[in-house]
């Protein structure tokens, strides 16, 4: 029963974090604050959605991205790379 109970917090935890984009800070190529999202686990709207919450009401400007979609043998590999005006 000690078991069960250490696990199920441990899992609710898992199956909260697989549904998040993920951001690392960056700094862009002209010097300007960026992130690099990582979409994976999520749709490309809330990847779009994760850049406009990092950049907040100044916008940003797409550096590059990755779109593809998951494979039988392979996962999804999705990226965002955006520079915050």
């Amino acid at each position: 029963m000690k078991t069960i109970k250490l696990l199920l917090p441990s899992s609710l935890i898992v199956i909260l974090l697989t549904g998040c984009a993920t951001s690392i800070p960056i700094s862009s190529p002209n010097g300007k604050i960026g992130h690099a999202i990582n979409c994976s686990a999520v749709t490309m709207a809330q990847c779009y959605q994760k850049a406009g919450e990092m950049c907040g009401g100044r916008g940003y400007n797409i550096l590059n991205q990755k779109k593809q979609s998951q494979g039988f043998f392979t996962p999804a590999d999705k990226s965002l790379v955006v520079e915050c005006n």
